[in-house]
Parts: structure tokens; C-alpha cells; sequence
């Protein structure tokens, strides 16, 4: 796993006093090292490239409430299932109906791994006020058990997750029919809170040929870079670059 301190600190030896901001709890400091470093490899080695628009790293701050990017409906018991991550309280996927007494399949919600420690959703039962809702978080290779118990309608339920900090790739959550007919659910929208990172995404081989150079310059010896893939900061880095 790359470690933003030893980032920053590895390159601030290298900058002939430029200032580098040190370890930053957004997790942005990998941004701004990568930008550095590029600005500094065109100063001492000239690089030519094909697309000079195509260089700069982006970043997405992943803090605060971070909506999901996909789905998974396996139980094939929604419909509309996009409309659960659109940012739009009005809109909802839809599940099928549920008859007595019974529950919802799981509308599973995901997001590249990130680290977050609290969850919400919102959602409401078509006829009725009230209802019970099943929610986990996926982490450290399963899914865990968030909160199980009654919600109301047409508002937001917002539930930490236990031990705090987690790294997260998904939400699920099925809703309980209490009444003697069959009722259908709206599943509104759901959120991750997250507590610090982002991502840096990386589309052109130049700055994936700097981090090698920071790395030759950190005595970190050799590393691999997935071409194909964008890097992640902080949790799964280590799937993009790796150390051998």
C-alpha cells in the first residue's frame, strides 16, 4: 500500500525546497504529489507526448455523502434500479410486490472501494406509513450487518457502521411488508459518508512513467502499473500499482 507521508516526503527531497503540502487527512496529497512530480520530470527530462490536453491527473474528492455508481439485482425484484443512486429523492426504483408478511429481494448498490463509516438510504412502502427495512454494508470480503428495524416513509434512515472506518464497495438493502396484502416498495436514493480520500484518475502512460520515476527516486525499487486502469487513493491502490 502507498503511504501519502513517504509520498510527500519522497518527493520533497526533490523539489529544491518547493513546497509540498505534508500528509493531508482528505487524502488529497497524492493529487498534488503526482501534479508535482509531473512538473518537475518536464523540467529535468523534456517529455513528449502525443495529446498534451490528455496529461493531468484528475481528482474526485470522495468526502462527505458519496452516491453509488452501480447496481446488482440478482434477485431480479426491482425495476428502475437507477434511479436508487440518481440524487433525486423524487425518483425511485421500484420493486415488485410483496405480498403478506414477506420481505423484498436486496437491491444491491456499489462504488469502487473507498473508506466510509456510516450509510443512509430513503425509502417508503406504496399505502402504508411505516415499515421495516434490512440494511448491510460490504467490507473485508462480505457483506455486514448495518441495521435491521422499522423506518418511516418518505424520509432518510442514516446508520453508522459498526467499528467504524470501513473500506466499502456496496450497500444492500431488502423492506418488510407488515400488512395482510401485498404492498410495493420505493427505494428512493442511498449515500456512503465518506472520511477521507478520493480518487486520482490517471489517463495518459506519462504520468504512470513519473510514479516510476518517483519510485526510482524514493529506493522503492521496482513497481508495476496496470495500464488499463485508473488509480484509486486510499484503499485500492495497491490493485493499480504494486511493489515487487
Amino acid at each position: 500500500m502507498i503511504k501519502k507521508q513517504i509520498i510527500a516526503e519522497g518527493l520533497m527531497s526533490q523539489l529544491a525546497g518547493e513546497v509540498i503540502p505534508t500528509y493531508d487527512s482528505t487524502g488529497k496529497t497524492l493529487y498534488t504529489v503526482v501534479t508535482e512530480l509531473l512538473a518537475f520530470q518536464r523540467h529535468a527530462n523534456p517529455i513528449h507526448v502525443d495529446d498534451p490536453g490528455d496529461i493531468e491527473p484528475t481528482w474526485e474528492d470522495l468526502s462527505g455523502w458519496v452516491s453509488p455508481t452501480g447496481f446488482l439485482d440478482t434477485g431480479g425484484g426491482w425495476t428502475a434500479e437507477t434511479s436508487a443512486y440518481d440524487d433525486d429523492t423524487d425518483t425511485y426504483a421500484i420493486s415488485s410486490l410483496i405480498g403478506t408478511l414477506g420481505w423484498s429481494e436486496f437491491l444491491e448498490l456499489t462504488h469502487a472501494a473507498f473508506v466510509c463509516d456510516k450509510v443512509r438510504v430513503y425509502a417508503f412502502i406504496y399505502g402504508l406509513g411505516s415499515f421495516e427495512i434490512d440494511l448491510d454494508a460490504y467490507y473485508d470480503g462480505s457483506y455486514k450487518p448495518v441495521y435491521q428495524g422499522s423506518m418511516s416513509n418518505n424520509s432518510w434512515l442514516e446508520k453508522p457502521l459498526f467499528g467504524g472506518n470501513r473500506t466499502v464497495t456496496a450497500l444492500r438493502a431488502r423492506f418488510y411488508n407488515p400488512d395482510i396484502i401485498g404492498h410495493n416498495f420505493g427505494f428512493n436514493e442511498a449515500d456512503f459518508w465518506g472520511v477521507e480520500g478520493g480518487k486520482l484518475s490517471v489517463t495518459n502512460q506519462t504520468i504512470l512513467w513519473a510514479l516510476l520515476q518517483l519510485y526510482d527516486i524514493m529506493g522503492e525499487g521496482f513497481i508495476y502499473v496496470d495500464n488499463d486502469r485508473h488509480l484509486h487513493w486510499p484503499s485500492d491502490i495497491g490493485d493499480d500499482i504494486g511493489q515487487q
